[in-house]
């Protein structure tokens, strides 16, 4: 599992870009204080690869969690 944030200094908002090796995994989402914690807002999609992936814009200080099924 990959995280990468990227604060954006002219603004109060970060891009945090989630990246999970989970070739067996049927969903992976990310949910958290900037979706209301939907699991339908914040899914990452799956690439040929069996990675899974989602860029987020987010305000910096933001609670998420990541769930893998």
């Amino acid at each position: 599992m990959a995280i990468k944030k990227q604060v954006i200094k002219s603004r109060p908002v970060v891009k945090v870009t989630f990246s999970v090796d989970a070739k067996k995994a049927e969903h992976v989402f990310v949910v958290g204080d900037f979706n209301n914690w939907n699991a339908e807002e914040g899914i990452l999609s799956k690439l040929k690869s069996g990675l899974f992936r989602l860029l987020l814009k987010c305000l910096n200080r933001t609670r998420m969690n990541l769930n893998i099924s």
